[in-house]
């Protein structure tokens, strides 16, 4: 009978410990200090979700372009109660491109709605950054507005 004698490294055993670790805590999700809002259903084709997408196709259109013209779509889409924040913003240096997912709208209490969405964020029209946010939405008399949207 022959023996093998293995070897095993400590530190191959702690990388694929903390590995592991990384996994679970990812796979379970961090949820402290997020609010927590009544949703009622997923929002597929309405008058409402068109509204939302107009919003959105409306606030592209000058993302990487001119930081002027999208800070006027974005004070002409703040809701009527966030319009003073809106305007209250520093002067913008950088404009932002929204890449939602429509799949995840969902539908709040009334005319209010969360969309998931990826952002872009363009300095002279170079790409310099992107994130993810949940973008907060109220369709109004068939336009959607937006929370104010301060745009560094």
């Amino acid at each position: 009978m022959t023996w093998t004698r293995r070897t095993f490294s400590v530190r191959r055993i702690l990388s694929a410990g903390i590995a592991a670790l990384a996994g679970a805590l990812l796979l379970s999700g961090c949820t402290a200090g997020e609010t927590s809002y009544p949703v009622s259903t997923t929002v597929t084709a309405s008058p409402d979700r068109l509204a939302i997408e107009t919003a959105i196709g409306s606030i592209n259109r000058d993302a990487g372009k001119s930081v002027a013209s999208q800070r006027a779509v974005l004070d002409r889409l703040a809701a009527p109660d966030q319009a003073a924040e809106q305007r209250a913003c520093p002067i913008a240096t950088t404009t932002l491109a929204f890449d939602p997912a429509y799949a995840g709208l969902k539908a709040l209490a009334g005319s209010a709605y969360l969309l998931p969405t990826y952002i872009t964020v363009y300095t002279d029209g170079r790409m310099t950054g992107s994130d993810l946010a949940t973008l907060h939405l109220w369709v109004i008399d068939g336009v959607a507005r937006t929370s104010a949207l301060c745009v560094s």
